[in-house]
């Protein structure tokens, strides 16, 4: 958003995301995600205190103290400081132990193991209370003994159908825009179409329509305050 209306009043500013969900590893998806805070910890504190340059205890050191205070960056919470620790482990165990392996295994199924590591960490990033967030993980492993039962009643609720039956589209594009599908499809079209007015006339009224149902349904919507404000 911040670079749409950017480009509206000629500011050009960098990308902050570059997909990040199609990362093939944890620390890949680090500088896809959130890229200007990742640089900013990286020039700032990773470097000055000697990053990659003094062997492998200094360097797992170095992440772990990194990722503890973008922890605290986030919040001056419990939770933030375990879901900086539980990134920097990762981000540690694969620059020292799984680097060879993460280059052999498939691209799909490196793909699919940082999904999970994600949405874990995304349960300890939003779950303030850690006793909550635990049996939510454990849930989430199907360890719960009320899991499944819980998810069947919410499922069947009246409410939760109705959701499901009015958003339904709503995460499936989601799904769809969380990999390149836009970036190839303009290229492809560009490519087809020699005719560049004919391509940017389609590119414009395409983009209005999808600005005016934006606007349409955030007017309907309620109010949902930004996230980063408390940051």
């Amino acid at each position: 958003m911040a670079i749409g209306l950017g480009q509206v009043l000629g500011f050009r500013y960098q990308e902050n995301f570059n997909y990040p969900y199609i990362a093939r590893s944890v620390s890949e998806f680090w500088r896809r995600w959130h890229i200007s805070l990742g640089r900013f910890f990286k020039e700032y504190v990773y470097i000055p205190l000697g990053g990659n340059r003094k062997g492998e205890a200094r360097t797992a050191l170095n992440l772990l103290f990194v990722w503890t205070l973008t922890g605290l960056w986030h919040g001056a919470s419990w939770n933030f400081v375990l879901w900086g620790l539980y990134y920097g482990v990762f981000i540690a165990l694969e620059h020292s132990v799984f680097r060879s392996a993460i280059k052999r295994i498939p691209r799909t199924l490196g793909t699919i193991l940082t999904l999970l590591v994600v949405l874990f960490g995304w349960a300890l990033f939003y779950q303030t209370d850690l006793a909550l967030c635990a049996r939510q993980m454990l849930a989430m492993l199907g360890l719960s003994s009320v899991s499944g039962k819980l998810a069947f009643t919410v499922l069947l609720d009246a409410a939760s159908l109705q959701a499901i039956k009015t958003y339904t589209i709503l995460p499936l594009v989601a799904c769809a825009l969380c990999v390149p599908v836009l970036p190839k499809l303009k290229q492809a079209f560009d490519h087809r179409l020699r005719a560049r007015r004919t391509a940017q006339l389609i590119e414009t009224v395409l983009l209005t329509v999808v600005v005016i149902l934006s606007i349409l349904n955030l007017v309907a919507d309620s109010y949902n305050p930004f996230l980063y404000f408390r940051f």
